[in-house]
């Protein structure tokens, strides 16, 4: 069949991740017979692979498409030893070439001997492909059908400009002595080589670069791909050359304002100020609006817009005092306002908003008569307060304020539009969304208006279809509806100014750019641009003057201005050396029937001398099964670690029924658990580098150690526990180093769901442990968690009275012409710590519960100095535990080293 071609189309992506093994087993020639001599010939191909005596040889053709040409060739020598899993990353690396060049094809066409295909090729090159299409930012969706025809498979593959046609391949057997002899080297060569992409140029990318790269060196950028930085953190927070993530508050491209916040934490400890601790950048808020505010007014010049936009920050979303009146400050010339949705809200934004006129005051919420008349009022302070009505009753309360005070109204309307989207907040609108007005209320509204004369009243409507779109086609699509909804109330003769398009705008929480509920797949000039497209498309359609445009952006314009540090206490590590060094202790100090094993984590025990020579009949049912676990872990290889995985699940079931009939000691049983997790963890070595299947990718996320992190999840970042939010979370310091742990981290309290354990993964995906490094003897491991800035701190709970964190306000002093500035970071941007506001104290957290602190003294001290009566304290000691006391009421409620 040498020669022909076939081509299957390709829809989606199914590819089965035991694939790769199966090609380890057949280069290590494994229990399926399958001798050695491998050679792939490729006629016009990209891989060629020769078998000499043990020794691999490759050359690859690295086809490169050229914009405008035709495909040229260029032939790239592979290193003599070539690690088959890298091939992976070798594809990667060629498909980086291609970027921009959607315009032509990579061909790969091969005509190979008879024989059976050696599919992990098509299969990797499959895999890595999908990968690659990130790259060409295109969407391919893979399907691999397969066809078995006794030895063999034939896999054919079709992808928009890719063609992979009749791949085929053979395997030629020599004697079983020659196969034995070479085994051992072809597989120790296979692992230890470089992959293809460092020979093409290529970035290898994850831990795999330390690991199987040789001697290149983990880099910075490394480690910016691994966290994917640039994806959710740009412009704001990047790695500098010391390895630390630093922030540019200013969002500057030649890092004048440039701070290093692993110095910036160690300035706030050496002012005694303890972890963990929220940092704000305020001016990270102030680029926000400013950004908000140009892509407005560029889509406006771009369509010849003909009325402005006007912002207003969302009160709920961060309520700090100090950093609303940073947004008014920054939204001066600009006409920033504020929006409310609670009566204390609204007090808030009346206090900051007073004297500027033209700022606007969005009043939303459920409101009462002192709501409604506390709004009246406050217009006529010279505040520009619209209230919005959220429900039919609400109409009745303006009109009766309005005429006993005698103020005439702005009055809002705020619409339950059809559209909703798939994320966590999509059922803000719909029939049944909990704010709003329907159709048929919205038209009532407009009648009783006209007949209580107040139609002139009647000036904006508003919407709001949930938090964090994800999908620019839904705003177009709630737009199109809220235009048409706009003009018709203009058409039934009110004077119709404002749109509040509400909130929505979303953030890339994890880099990818794509429709998750963790990311946007649009920008902010995208959404601009289309928010004012649909107003004109519908107005000019009606004939209706264009409103003013208004939004309430609060996460878009705060989430990136805070980020919470926080150190590693300490980690809980049940690594392979752990578990051989807990068999060890027990051969020592066990009684009985307990076998050492070496550094190799090979058992002296053996077929000859298990359990001092007993056979099966002469042990006990523990001895037996303690014998036969670690014949087990001896014998677990490439060949058959799913079959070892199996048989200690099996054994482990069986110790622990036997421990609770009483028939294993409780040192037979940690003997039991230890043989487990030595097997569990050379089984994962033997699929390190390979995709997993489910259940051993389970096993890999159940060996991750525990990093007890110095925080309460449920006070300092609620929505990762209440709604599964995904935060950016990753070390500050020693980036450039490899991290070679994955790590869950798990908080203070005393509470199974305080834990993090969802992480944005190096391809964008969401996993379940984060890469960290090894925690070091007298380092303090530096962490933060980035967009936080909204929601978080006001709606933490005191699970376990934690109370409030310490928070600093950061201002940038970027360095001037001459290159100086006080407090200068290394010829890098100074710094002011403008605000320092105190976390609670153990006794202000207890107050908030009714325990006074006065009160618990003086009871202590009582019962202290009937302790001295009895004898059972000294004076000292007694004085010694009120001191103590004392000073704990008023300290920090989180721990310190």
């Amino acid at each position: 069949m040498a020669g022909s071609t076939r081509s299957v189309a390709v829809l989606s992506k199914d590819i089965s991740r035991t694939q790769p093994a199966a090609f380890d087993q057949n280069l290590a020639m494994t229990a399926a017979g399958i001798r050695s001599r491998t050679r792939t010939q490729l006629t016009k191909g990209v891989y060629r692979i020769k078998q000499s005596s043990g020794v691999l040889h490759s050359q690859a053709l690295v086809w490169r498409a050229r914009s405008g040409s035709h495909l040229a060739c260029t032939p790239i020598m592979m290193p003599q030893n070539v690690r088959w899993q890298n091939l992976r990353l070798s594809l990667d690396a060629l498909c980086t070439t291609h970027r921009g060049t959607s315009g032509n094809s990579l061909v790969i066409q091969t005509s190979i001997e008879n024989g059976p295909i050696i599919w992990p090729l098509i299969s990797h090159a499959f895999d890595c492909f999908f990968q690659a299409s990130k790259l060409f930012k295109s969407i391919w969706r893979l399907k691999v059908s397969y066809q078995f025809s006794h030895s063999r498979k034939r896999v054919t593959y079709l992808k928009t400009g890719i063609y992979l046609q009749n791949v085929r391949g053979y395997l030629d057997s020599r004697t079983s002595k020659e196969t034995e002899k070479g085994k051992e080297k072809i597989q120790e060569q296979w692992g230890s080589v470089r992959s293809l992409a460092t020979a093409v140029g290529g970035t290898a990318s994850g831990s795999a670069d330390k690991q199987g790269n040789g001697d290149k060196a983990w880099t910075i950028d490394d480690s910016a791909n691994l966290y994917r930085i640039e994806g959710w953190g740009a412009p704001y927070f990047l790695i500098n050359s010391a390895g630390h993530v630093a922030v540019r508050p200013l969002g500057s491209s030649d890092g004048s304002d440039e701070l290093d916040i692993t110095e910036l934490v160690d300035a706030l400890r050496r002012r005694n100020l303890q972890l963990p601790i929220v940092l704000r950048f305020p001016e990270i808020v102030q680029h926000r609006m400013q950004q908000l505010q140009e892509c407005f007014d560029t889509a406006i010049s771009k369509y010849n817009y003909q009325r402005h936009f006007q912002g207003v920050f969302p009160v709920k979303c961060n309520h700090d005092r100090y950093l609303l009146e940073d947004i008014v400050k920054f939204g001066q010339d600009c006409k920033f306002g504020l929006e409310a949705g609670s009566k204390p809200e609204l007090l808030i934004a009346i206090s900051k908003l007073k004297g500027c006129d033209d700022a606007l005051l969005i009043c939303n919420g459920y409101k009462d008569r002192v709501y409604i008349q506390s709004v009246l009022l406050a217009r006529q302070l010279g505040v520009n307060a619209i209230v919005v009505l959220e429900k039919m009753d609400e109409l009745d309360m303006v009109i009766e304020a309005s005429r006993t005070l005698d103020v005439k109204p702005l009055i809002g309307i705020r619409a339950k539009l059809s559209v909703k989207h798939g994320g966590h907040w999509g059922e803000t609108s719909g029939d049944k969304g909990k704010f709003g007005l329907t159709v048929n209320e919205i038209v009532r509204v407009v009648y009783t208006l006209r007949e209580e004369h107040m139609l002139d009243c009647l000036q904006l409507l508003h919407f709001h279809i949930g938090s964090q779109i994800p999908s620019i086609s839904i705003i177009k699509e709630a737009m199109r509806e809220a235009s048409h909804t706009y003009c018709e109330l203009a058409l039934m003769g009110a004077p119709m100014q404002y749109i509040d398009v509400g909130g929505g705008l979303g953030i890339d929480y994890d880099g990818s750019k794509g429709q998750s509920t963790a990311s946007t797949n649009y920008s902010m000039q995208n959404y601009a641009n289309d928010v004012l497209a649909a107003l004109i498309d519908a107005c000019v359609l009606k004939g209706v003057a264009q409103p003013i445009v208004i939004s309430e952006s609060g996460r878009a314009l705060a989430s990136h201005h805070s980020v919470l540090i926080f150190d590693v206490l300490s980690t809980s590590h049940h690594s392979k050396g752990s578990s051989l060094t807990n068999l060890e202790v027990l051969a020592k100090n066990a009684p009985s029937c307990v076998k050492p094993i070496d550094s190799k984590g090979s058992s002296a025990l053996d077929a000859e001398n298990s359990c001092s020579g007993l056979t099966a009949g002469d042990q006990g049912a523990g001895e037996y099964l303690l014998s036969t676990f670690y014949q087990v872990l001896n014998t677990v290889d490439h060949t058959n670690f799913q079959e070892a995985y199996n048989d200690a699940k099996q054994f482990k079931l069986e110790a622990w029924s036997l421990f609770k009939l009483g028939c294993l000691s409780l040192e037979k049983r940690a003997e039991a658990d230890a043989l487990y997790e030595a097997i569990c963890h050379k089984v994962v070595e033997y699929f390190r580098g390979c995709d997993l299947p489910d259940e051993l990718q389970e096993l890999n996320n159940s060996l991750a150690p525990v990093y007890h992190i110095n925080l309460s999840v449920f006070r300092s970042a609620p929505d990762s526990w209440a709604i599964r939010q995904v935060f950016p979370i990753m070390p500050l310091q020693r980036l450039n180093e490899m991290s070679t742990i994955q790590a869950s981290l798990a908080d203070l309290t005393c509470d199974s769901d305080g834990k993090f354990d969802q992480f944005v993964g190096a391809n964008g995906d969401i996993v379940s442990v984060l890469p960290v490094h090894e925690l070091q003897k007298g380092e303090v491991y530096y962490m933060g968690l980035f967009l936080g800035g909204v929601y978080q701190e006001i709606m933490g709970s005191a699970h376990n009275l934690f109370g409030r964190t310490n928070v600093i306000h950061v201002r940038a002093k970027p360095i001037n012409n001459q290159g100086k500035v006080n407090n200068a970071q290394n010829n890098r941007g100074g710094y002011t710590f403008e605000r320092v506001i105190k976390g609670q104290t153990m006794e202000e957290v207890m107050r908030t519960v009714q325990h006074v602190g006065e009160d618990m003294m003086e009871e202590l001290r009582r019962e202290a100095e009937e302790a001295v009566s009895s004898g059972r304290l000294s004076i000292e000691e007694a004085q010694t535990l009120l001191v103590n006391y004392k000073c704990s009421l008023g300290s920090y409620t989180y721990l310190s080293k």
